[in-house]
């Protein structure tokens, strides 16, 4: 088995950690995940961009990709985006917005590059698949390796912080599960949704 084939099938059963719990413990929170998004919608999207999508984040927007089909709104720079999953303010990006917070780093390192080209504020290759609604912070897919980084406005990006998109949903996956066994002060389900405080 290839390389890809298997960190897909991983990508595959860490999101499926993922929406089995959320279905059987905060259902509203669930159904708020839209349709999958369309090969063509994702080729489309990498013409915007400039960039090929790297296979295992590919593979988990073919599963759901948020805003799908969706009127385009007015507001924040991510419109479209599904909160509630991975912490209080993070969104979880679908093609529309993972182009348009890619478009806006990019345009920001444009207009005010780093001092230090070996520590870029962005690179070309790093794909946003989490944001919070302007664009302050979030957490991107490296398109050379795979790996997940974050950024943050004011920091130097972390690169590496996970090795895989499956590794970060795990991570989430664990997070979710600590909610129903152990309690986290920070988040409830409350009505079938969950509620971060």
């Amino acid at each position: 088995m290839s390389d890809n084939v298997s960190r897909t099938d991983d990508v595959r059963r860490a999101w499926g950690r993922v929406t089995s719990w959320l279905e059987q413990n905060a259902p509203v929170t669930y159904e708020a995940i839209s349709r999958p998004a369309s090969e063509k919608d994702i080729t489309d999207a990498e013409e915007r961009i400039g960039v090929s999508l790297p296979q295992d984040l590919r593979k988990w927007l073919l599963m759901n990709s948020m805003g799908q089909g969706s009127a385009d709104p007015v507001g924040c720079l991510v419109s479209w985006g599904c909160g509630g999953i991975v912490s209080q303010n993070a969104l979880l990006l679908g093609t529309r917005d993972i182009e348009r917070v890619y478009l806006h780093q990019m345009g920001a390192q444009e207009m005010e590059p780093s001092d230090d080209p070996d520590y870029p504020n962005w690179r070309q290759e790093w794909i946003p698949f989490v944001s919070e609604g302007d664009g302050f912070y979030g957490q991107f897919v490296d398109a050379r390796d795979g790996r997940v980084g974050r950024w943050s406005e004011g920091s130097l990006p972390e690169v590496g912080q996970h090795p895989s998109l499956a590794a970060y949903f795990d991570r989430v996956a664990e997070g979710l599960e600590r909610i129903a066994t152990a309690g986290i002060a920070t988040c409830r389900i409350v009505d079938g949704r969950l509620v971060w405080s």
